[in-house]
Formats: structure tokens, sequence, C-alpha cells
């Protein structure tokens, strides 16, 4: 059984919850070598009374390269393509206009992507097809393929990492997507060991490997792992593939290639840092807890070690030391006292704390294991303060669903390594690798030799420890006979020495190959972003400068005329997060120091990490039976501190823009309940730009509205165009005096001010699109 019971509801007051428009995902991917590639189909049911436009915001692997895209609408099918961010907006935004049926899919920073479906009206079904595919690296003999299937709640300010409001993904307790899935394996792993330690699932041989499919009853609340276990290492690839988008080089080479380990170190020093915020509350903290004793096991008297936890703020309980046998039980001690009860994400401030921690009497240069679920929305603040640190950042993923992305950079950019561990994996394993891995040296400047000269070829990392997977791609002018691909690095005297090497393997049908080296490619810093751009849309790839749009044309009498209403697609809650339930007794009985938790052990992390992520005034209710199986109380209580308005906060610049000053000034008013005519007094004395006040004043002949509506909507305008850390409170601020307006008013004038004021605010990535659709999320019920 793998089912686990949720142990309350959020519900909010005087509102509806609006009919699921995502009813299910089915997948089917292949496994060959180390690519690995999978195709998803959503299927969107509109089964209201009114035309939606559907926005999902959802998660593939960090390093998959997104190959295909097409829709079905109601059993019409269309292919997508691939074209420059602004035309696809454009042609979006035209068949809206036109009553067609417009999708368009974005890439979004750190692996997530958002699906946008245009006029879907009342009966309509739609299906969106995506296929991706992702190069995988093999650690000695085994591979774990990883599939996100929903987004935890995060930390932070989306938006300072590039998410606009309607794309921020809001987790639900309420919502239930059913999830079918199956993967071919091929015949290199036929014999090979599997083991999927997150779901229920069957396993059986076929003519040319193996197929793996999930059991009924999967959910896409918890990320898929399937572990792959080889009898013996597998020795280095290589794929040569034909690219028909390249001219100049129209044969790519892939090798695969895995370095013997270099000479270990004497000793480490390693300074734990442990996650304890309110999201690794439940499994992830148990988790976490059961990594350290098998790392604290792990350290010999020659080591050094500390410990540090942190939240909000960071707290070192044990300074960096050499092991004792006092030091290791103290470190045991505490490990076990561990709880995540220190409210928010903070990493980048405890990261920074704990580089700052001494290790005088060390020779060496220490490193940092971090243990956490990575849920946080800025992780590429942490980067650059990360490499300038002089540490090794390894790091220990928990959690059902971690945030990829950020953690593999985190990782990579310190020449450390990632290992995700989800409930149901073996945590002393991996505490084992992750001390392997710190015992030897990293091979630094590793170069492949071709056995020709590339045209071009993919960037290697800085550093590379033995064992893992290096991969690495060639363009050539012609096709290689039998090459050999040999990876070298200099050794202890300078001199380049071979840890790896490949041998010529068949040729790769198709050009997915080449499209992954394209892929790999456009992370270079010498392209231009004109350069990426065009090399994303010849070898169509999905980017931040490209996005993928299809339009179903309508016939004249099916067009939808009508105002869309936003929907906004709500992934499941992840299983396990911040102590909602717990799947870890599930998977492994054995377990009885994370074992299952009662909603009374939860209340203090509530008050944090719920109310920060999920804002204004929720409602906990218990489900009907939680988790220790007891009866729930139908009573719900109210987490909320207060149902007044709260006082808004204002920019922490000393001299904040001049139209940003308007918002705060207007926000502030409606918080303190000002009437209209107080507010257009007050903005009497504002200084601001001529073309600001001739705005107010032809906005105001146009619509009809007082000055003091006029200010208050050019407020909603220039809060629009500020995506700080305060936006959120101004708009709350500015609500309810703005549902008192004619939205038809409302609507005319801030499409004034976009066309006359917009040449007064900093450059933005906010499109016309962006707006009409942050509006709407701003205005329709959670």
């Amino acid at each position: 059984m793998t089912a686990e019971t949720n142990s309350f509801l959020l519900q909010a007051r005087g509102t509806l919850a609006a009919p699921p428009v995502l009813s299910a995902v089915t997948a089917t991917g292949r496994l060959d070598g180390v690519l690995f590639g999978l195709t998803l189909r959503q299927t969107y049911r509109n089964r209201s009374d009114e035309v939606l436009e559907v926005v999902y915001t959802f998660p593939l692997p960090a390093r998959a390269a997104l190959l295909g895209f097409a829709s079905e609408l109601n059993g019409e099918r269309k292919e997508g393509r691939i074209v420059a961010a602004a035309v696809a907006e454009r042609r979006y935004e035209a068949a809206l206009d036109q009553g067609d049926a417009p999708v368009m899919l974005e890439s979004l920073p750190g692996g997530l992507y958002s699906a946008n479906i245009g006029n879907l009206a009342p009966g309509d079904e739609i299906v969106l097809e995506v296929r991706f595919a992702e190069l995988l690296r093999f650690d000695g003999n085994r591979l774990r393929v990883a599939i996100p299937t929903t987004i935890a709640p995060r930390y932070g300010d989306p938006a300072r990492a590039g998410l606009q409001p309607q794309q921020v993904p809001q987790a639900s307790l309420e919502v239930d997507y059913p999830l079918a899935l199956s993967v071919n394996l091929g015949a290199a792993f036929r014999g090979a060991a599997l083991e999927c330690p997150t779901h229920r699932s069957r396993c059986e041989p076929t003519g040319d490997g193996m197929r793996f499919e999930l059991a009924p009853g999967a959910r896409l609340d918890r990320d898929v792992v399937l572990v792959v276990t080889l009898r013996e290492p597998r020795p280095g690839l290589l794929v040569q593939a034909a690219d028909p988008h390249s001219a100049s080089a129209p044969w790519v080479l892939m090798a695969a290639l895995q370095p013997a380990p270099k000479p270990g170190r004497d000793a480490i020093a390693l300074k734990i840092l442990v996650d304890c915020s309110g999201s690794m509350a439940g499994d992830s903290i148990g988790s976490a807890k059961d990594a350290l004793r098998g790392i604290v096991a792990g350290l010999e008297e020659r080591d050094w070690v500390g410990l540090s936890r942190f939240g909000t703020t960071v707290q070192h309980l044990l300074e960096p030391a050499p092991c004792t046998p006092r030091k290791i039980a103290q470190a045991a001690h505490l490990v076990d006292s561990l709880q995540a009860d220190m409210g928010g994400t903070e990493t980048h401030g405890a990261l920074r704390s704990v580089f700052l921690q001494p290790t005088e009497g060390f020779r060496g240069k220490p490193d940092v294991l971090l243990i956490t679920d990575g849920q946080i929305w800025q992780s590429q603040d942490l980067l650059a303060s990360a490499r300038v640190g002089g540490h090794r950042i390894f790091i220990v993923a928990v959690g059902c669903a971690a945030a990829e992305a950020g953690l593999r950079d985190l990782a990579d950019a310190t020449c450390g390594f990632c290992e995700f561990v989800t409930p149901g994996e073996n945590l002393k394993a991996a505490a084992r690798r992750m001390i392997d891995r710190m015992h030897h040296n990293s091979w630094h400047q590793p170069a492949v030799e071709w056995g020709g000269t590339p045209l071009w070829q993919t960037a290697l990392p800085a550093s590379v420890v033995g064992g893992d997977t290096v991969i690495a791609f060639a363009g050539m002018a012609a096709q290689p006979g039998n090459a050999m691909v040999r990876l070298i690095a200099p050794g202890d005297n300078g001199s380049p020495t071979e840890i790896a090497r490949s041998e010529a393997g068949a040729p790769d049908a198709g050009d997915d190959l080449a499209r992954m080296a394209a892929w790999m490619a456009l992370s270079a810093d010498s392209l231009t972003v004109q350069e990426k751009t065009a090399l994303a849309i010849d070898h169509q790839l999905m980017t931040p400068w490209t996005k993928c749009v299809l339009v179903h044309t309508r016939a004249e009498a099916d067009k939808t005329m009508d105002a869309a209403r936003l929907h906004q697609v709500k992934p499941m809650l992840a299983a396990g997060w911040g102590g909602t339930s717990s799947v870890r007794s599930v998977y492994s009985a054995r377990d009885s120091a994370g074992g299952s938790q009662g909603f009374g052990g939860y209340a203090e992390a509530f008050g944090g990490i719920f109310g920060e992520i999920f804002g204004g005034t929720r409602h906990v209710a218990a489900a009907s039976r939680d988790v220790r199986g007891g009866a729930a109380s139908d009573e719900p209580m109210d987490i909320s501190a207060s149902a007044a308005t709260p006082p808004v906060p204002v920019s922490q610049d000393p001299t904040p823009p001049p139209l940003l000053a308007v918002a705060e000034h207007v926000a502030a008013s409606q918080s303190s309940a000002d009437s209209m005519d107080a507010l257009a007094e007050s903005c009497k004395a504002i200084v601001i730009d001529k073309a600001v006040r001739d705005a107010i004043d032809q906005g105001r002949k146009l619509t009809g509205l007082g000055e003091g509506e006029a200010w208050l909507v050019l407020a909603a305008w220039i809060n629009e165009q500020w995506p700080d850390p305060y936006r959120d409170a101004r708009a709350q601020a500015l609500k309810v005096a703005l549902t008192r307006l004619d939205q038809t008013k409302l609507e005319t004038l801030l499409a004034l001010f976009d066309r006359l004021l917009e040449h007064l605010v900093p450059a933005t990535d906010l499109t016309s699109r962006s707006r009409r659709l942050a509006r709407a999320a701003r205005a329709t019920p959670v």
C-alpha cells in the first residue's frame, strides 16, 4: 500500500471550489543507455458553463530538453512550433481576440513550464502532449531515473525568480490527479535489478529489454523514482548521430565517460548544515536525521565535523573539531534532537555563516554537507556567494518533491555533488556514497580527446569525481570512423592522465541526439542572446527566449467571443510536505524515528510556513482521519493571526522611484480606509512627472471616474510594474476599493496607462498579456 492519509484540509471562506479542469495524466517513456525520453499527455476538460483561459505550471526534470509539443482539441490534433517569445505572444493574443483556441507553452526558471490554453469553451476536452529527453548519469553501476509530478510550496518571492502571478503554483489538498506511467528499457538493461521506492509497480521482460509500469492508484503528488542497478559498472559509451540542422558540422558525437577514482584525501573537515524550516516537518526531517546518522557513523577519528541547523535564522550546534569519540557521541545526540521548527528557509545567510566557521588546525579545505528539500524560489541568489565561499557543497536532497534544479546548480558550481533521496530509498547507502565521494579528490580541468578535430564541443564541468558520469558532445565535419574518445586530466605531477575512455558505438537514428547537443550548447557564455535564440529555433528547443505556440481555428459559428475567466490549475500538495502526511511508514517499517505524526506535532510549522506561503485568512480542518488513525474533529481551526488588513510595508530603499512612491502612498491610504476625496486631496502634493498628471486627466474624461478613483487605478497599474517583495501587500490593500469600481472603466483606464506611461517604468518582462493575466489572477477567488 502506498497511499497516505492527509491530516488536514485548507479551506477559504465564502467561496466554492471550481470544478477541476485537469482530469488525468498519462506518460510513456523509453530508457536507452543514458538517454531517457518521456511523452506526457495531460487531459483537460471544461466542466463549467464559462469560457476559460487555463494556466498550469508543472515541472520537468531540471536537465531535460523539451523536444515536442502538440495538442488535441475535441479530437483534432495540432503540432506546436517553437518561435521567438515575442512572436508566440502575438500569435496567442491574436487567436484569443479572434475567438479561436490557442495553446502556448513557455519555459520558466528551475525546470518549470507553464501551459496556457485560451478560449476553452464549455464542454471542450483538450489533450496537451509534451515530449522531453534527458541525459542521465551513472553512479558506478547505478542509474536513478526521477520524474517530477508536482511542485511543493516554496519559500521566498516567486516574482524575483522570474514567475508572473498567474504562473505561481498554489498547492491544494483538495485536488486529485491520477497518473498512469510506463517505461520501456532497452536491451542493455536486460537482467538489471529494478526498484521503484516511491510507488507500487510491476516489471516484466520484453523482446528487446524490459517494461516498467506503475500500478493503478498513482497520483501527481510525488516524484516517480526508478533505480536501475547493473550487474557490473557500465563501460564508457560513444554514440554517433547525424545533425540535419547543421551544414558546417553535420555529425555529432556524444561520449558518456566514467572517470576512475583519484587517490583519496587523508581526512575531511565536514560542516553539516541541516534545513529545519517548516517545510521539512514530518517525513523530510526524519529522512534528514536518518541520512545524518549514516554520515556521522561513517566519519573517522582523523576527520573533523561541525553541525548547524537553519530556518529563518542559523544556529551552530557544534563547532567544527576533530571527531573524537566524545564529539561523535555529541553529534549523534544533537542529530536525534533535530526538529523542523525554525520557520522560513533562509539558505543564503545560513551558508555564508557556515563558510565563516574556522577550521584552524585542519590541513586541507573543508566541505559543507547541506541537507534540505530545496524549497526556495531564489536559488540562483546562492550561486555567486557559494562560488567564492571556498567550500565544496555536497547536498542530500530529501522529500517526495525536492526542488531539483537549484540544488544541482549549487553542487555543480562548487565542484560538489547532489544526491536525491525520497522516502523509501536506502538512506544509509546514500550516506555511504556521499562520504566516499568526500574522501576522494576531484579531477580538475578535465578535457576530451575526440580522435579528431571537432568544429565545436560542449563545456565540461570544472572538476569531476571518480564513478560519476561525464557527458560531452562535439560536432564533426565528416562521419567519424572507429573513433576512440579519451577523458584526460592533469595528474599530481601536472602531466595529462587518461581517466576514462569510450569506444565507438552504433549510429543513432533520428535527430534527438543532435537536438540534445544543441540544448547543452545553449549554456555557453560565448553565445549572445540572438545566437542562442537562432540556435533554439533551428533545433526547435524551448528556452527563456523561445516559446511554443499553436492555434486551433474554430468554425465561425463556434468562435468564443465572450471574455474568458482565468483558471489556474492547482498542483497536488507534495506527499509528506511540511508534516501534512507521512509516507515513510509505507516504505520503511524499520524507520521508527521518523514515523507518522499526529496533527498536534505540526502546529508550530503551520503558524510559520503556511501563513508565509499561502497567505490570507485560512482554516485548517482535520480530514476524516488523521495519520494516527484517530477520529478527526469537524471544527475548523482559524490559524490566521488576524482578519484585519495588516499595515502595508514600504520599500526599504530610502528614495523609492517616484512612480513606486505613488503606489505606496495610495496603498497606505487605503489600508487606513481614507475616502476617495481625502485620497485626491493628499495626491495633489505628490511631485510627479507631467505625463502622469496628463494621463490622470485624460483617464477621468474617458471614464468619468473621480480624481481619487483615478489615482487608485494608477496605483494598481504602477504596482503591476514593480515585482518587489511588497507588491502583494500593496495589492491586498488596494483590492477592496478596486472591486467597488466599474470593471469596464477599470480595464479601460489600465489600458490607457499601458499606452501613455509605459516609458516611465523600468525595463520588465511583463508583457501586455502577462499584465492582463496578473490582473485576472488577483481578481480570481482562491
